[in-house]
Formats: structure tokens, sequence, C-alpha cells
């Protein structure tokens, strides 16, 4: 990884999260509570807004995180047996020019 300034907020920053392989069940386990975890996060975010069209979208969010989630965990499910699965999440921060949240 390049090396970068760490006093430059206009510089990005990254680190791996998850970097290994995993037997299917232990993946499932894992992604599985990262998606809870952003769901939680969007619900918390509802609960706390007035703004009708804010939680729209975040509704509409938490359904798009539901279907990706039982798509990918029904797929990994087919993927039984003794070989691993590489799973990799990195985290990478960008500044933005806009202030506004996305």
């Amino acid at each position: 990884m390049e090396k970068m300034d760490s006093h430059s907020h206009k510089d990005n920053k990254s680190f791996s999260l998850i970097n290994g392989s995993f037997a299917s069940q232990d993946a499932i386990h894992l992604i599985g509570s990262m998606v809870n975890t952003k769901i939680a996060y969007h619900e918390n975010c509802i609960l706390k807004t007035m703004d009708e069209e804010d939680i729209k979208h975040r509704e509409k969010r938490i359904r798009e995180l539901q279907n990706d989630w039982k798509q990918l965990r029904d797929e990994l499910l087919v993927a039984t047996g003794p070989q691993a699965l590489k799973l990799e999440l990195k985290w990478e921060n960008r500044f933005l020019e806009d202030a506004s949240l996305v």
C-alpha cells in the first residue's frame, strides 16, 4: 500500500477489514453480522428523523440489503464442502468536496 501523509485530510486512507479464507458457514456468519449491523444502522436513523424522504430512502435501502443478503446467503449455502471461500473487504476513506451526506 502506498504511504500516505496522516496529517493531510485530502489523502485517501484504507485498511483491510477482512482478508482470509473461511468455511462457508463462517463466511455466512461474518457477512450476515455485517449486513445486520448495516440494517440496524438504517433502522436507528429512521427512529431519529422526521424527514419523510430520508425515511423512504432508508426503508428502500433496508429492503435492498435484505434481498441482496438472501441471494448471497443462498449462494453460499450451496458452496458447502471442504473448499474455503476467500473473503476480502477493504475500507477506504475518501473525503468528499461536497459536505452533503450520501
